[in-house]
């Protein structure tokens, strides 16, 4: 587990029907205007890495960085040559960035440099 980094993947709806927050995070995502929605998003405090694919059809440039800036600590990265699920088209560049996030963290937790 990556300490104090969030990693939320794969929101099917077979997933989301296992209970737990899944719901309550789908609701915010797929219901931005619901009850639980965007007065939420200002009260996230992990950072946040909102990871979309270039050719995403679902989900457009200007909703991600809308989320990155309405978020305390929301950062956004566009995948190139990608779509919609780039934790399966560019496994290796989600990871890449997963860890880039998990080690600005850890050296701002530690007051290191390259922890802004």
């Amino acid at each position: 587990m990556l300490s104090g980094v969030s990693v939320l993947t794969n929101l099917s709806p077979a997933n989301v029907a296992l209970g737990g927050e899944a719901p309550q995070f789908a609701e915010v995502i797929i219901q931005p205007d619901g009850p639980v929605g965007l007065a939420r998003y200002p009260q996230l405090r992990p950072p946040v890495l909102f990871i979309r694919g270039e050719h995403d059809r679902v989900v457009d440039d200007a909703s991600a960085e809308w989320f990155c800036r309405t978020v305390p600590n929301g950062r956004f990265l566009r995948i190139p040559d990608c779509g919609h699920v780039p934790q399966e088209e560019r496994p290796e560049a989600v990871i890449a960035a997963i860890r880039r996030l998990w080690e600005m963290n850890q050296a701002r937790a530690s007051g290191l440099p390259g922890g802004e």
